[in-house]
């Protein structure tokens, strides 16, 4: 996959999983036990792929190593 089509991917999923964490918080999802589960697990998702995304050039540098 070409890196412009990767980063288009990934800010649309990103996207996503904003609008479903933003509907679960300003709607009556709460009582709903899987959307408490989705919430957690896309909130987890989230964090981590967008500290992959920040440190994407420093990822790639780890782990090229040494040149």
């Amino acid at each position: 996959m070409r890196p412009t089509t990767q980063r288009k991917v990934l800010r649309l999923a990103h996207l996503a999983a904003g609008l479903y964490l933003g509907t679960y918080v300003f709607s009556p999802l709460h009582g709903l036990g899987w959307a408490q589960t989705l919430a957690q697990v896309l909130a987890i998702g989230l964090l981590i792929s967008g500290v992959v995304m920040w440190q994407q050039g420093r990822i790639n540098r780890f782990f090229r190593g040494p040149t």
